[in-house]
């Protein structure tokens, strides 16, 4: 990264000009690229999810900040590369739950809210069926007749 480029990535999202969001959003756009080619075509990540998800979230403030700026090509405007075809599928027993990019407490406490809640539906649907096998039981089993 130039010794400029360097420079305006330190600067907060509201101080930058017009003309410096122009750079550095070209800037993050080619990084998440090249990140995301790394992760999802070549298993190779190079950066943590956190750090990642940083970059995102500055180009995401970016685009918020000077709307002329998005176009179809941002990685705020698509969906990441097809993944290698070296991975496996992989079918989860039980539904796998994401943050979401959770930063605050807010946003945290609506995921551990949203856990919560599959967790009791998870709960009362395996408590039924149980329920249900031994009411059958109890009304399926043969009377005498003596």
């Amino acid at each position: 990264m130039s010794k400029a480029a360097k420079v305006v990535a330190a600067l907060k999202v509201d101080e930058l000009t017009e003309r410096q969001a122009r750079a550095e959003h070209k800037r993050l756009a080619d990084e998440i690229g090249r990140h995301d080619r790394l992760y999802h075509e070549k298993d190779a990540p190079e950066i943590s999810d956190a750090d990642y998800d940083k970059l995102r979230q500055r180009l995401k403030a970016i685009e918020a900040r000077f709307p002329q700026l998005v176009d179809a090509s941002s990685p705020t405007q698509r969906v990441a590369p097809t993944p290698t075809t070296a991975f496996t599928k992989v079918r989860h027993v039980k539904p796998m739950l994401s943050l979401d990019n959770a930063f605050t407490d807010e946003e945290l406490q609506g995921f551990l809210d949203r856990v919560r809640r599959g967790l009791e539906r998870t709960a009362s649907s395996s408590r039924a069926p149980r329920a249900a096998t031994a009411r059958r039981a109890r009304t399926s089993r043969p009377t005498s007749r003596r």
